[in-house]
């Protein structure tokens, strides 16, 4: 039997999601660092005293993506009935007959949190692509901030039609077409990566009246020849003249997938006839 499904995603907001979902809850000994301190902290290797009020707005975050670790853990559930379409047939003769095309939706959700992450003035954030863990048809993404130490938790509505079809029902007999899917749970580690170059502003103790402006491979990289040790998750990269990050965090998929349309002469028990379209 062809199939056909018409797929639409609208991204929920967290606060909305709340509502119709869960709540947001702080992820467990959730580690965030932040680039002014990691910048404060080395700063104390290469000038006297260090740095202060530092302003790290003009170094953006760049090839920022969440990427699974592995093979996801993958819990399936008892199949989902989205509906269904009756044919009855009250003539003495078998009959072809056409059912109604129906479509209902399903919402898929997906939960992130963040063990290991970093902030900063600029918004540090990466996708996830749901693809990368299950297919949904079309290129979908999730966007993790590294620098949450909630859960962060998005609702992805689908839209899965059973199209019209011709259907041979005995005489004196009823025939439904019933559509379900399988939600399925697919939890697993994310690998939370970025990378930081540009300068910044900041004040020193011999020169407090003015900011100047530094670069912070370059101080970085300086701290480093002098014993200074980042944080776990840091590295410099010395041919792109980067900081690179990679953070660690987790996600829970509840997706429907498998959708499915197949003729019975009985209805599941999850399912009543007068919902049939």
């Amino acid at each position: 039997m062809r199939l056909q499904r018409a797929r639409a995603f609208v991204a929920v907001a967290i606060g909305t999601v709340a509502a119709v979902l869960m709540t947001a809850s702080p992820a467990q000994a959730a580690t965030i660092t932040s680039l002014e301190s990691v910048i404060e902290d080395h700063s104390k290797f290469v000038y006297w005293a260090g740095l202060w009020d530092i302003h790290t707005g003009f170094i953006t975050p760049k090839e920022s993506a969440a990427v699974p670790v592995g093979a996801p853990q993958v819990v399936t559930s008892a199949p989902y009935y989205l509906g269904c379409a009756k044919l009855t047939n009250s003539t003495s003769l078998n009959q072809t007959m056409k059912s109604n095309a129906f479509s209902r939706r399903f919402t898929n959700t997906v939960s992130t949190t963040v063990t290991t992450g970093v902030s900063s003035t600029t918004k540090v954030s990466g996708d996830f692509k749901l693809s990368n863990v299950v297919s949904f048809g079309v290129e979908e993404s999730v966007t993790v901030s590294y620098q949450n130490s909630n859960t962060q938790t998005e609702a992805l509505m689908e839209i899965h039609t059973a199209p019209s079809q011709n259907v041979l029902v005995p005489a004196g007999q009823t025939r439904y077409v019933v559509a379900s899917l399988t939600p399925t749970t697919y939890s697993g580690t994310l690998s939370l990566n970025t990378a930081f170059s540009g300068r910044f502003l900041a004040r020193d103790h011999l020169r407090p009246i003015v900011q100047n402006v530094y670069d912070i491979y370059d101080v970085l990289s300086r701290a480093k020849s002098k014993g200074a040790k980042l944080p776990a998750g840091f590295s410099l990269n010395a041919s792109t003249k980067t900081l690179d990050f990679k953070g660690t965090g987790t996600y829970t998929m509840v997706a429907g997938v498998n959708f499915h349309a197949h003729i019975t002469d009985t209805l599941p028990s999850e399912l009543s006839a007068t919902s049939c379209a």
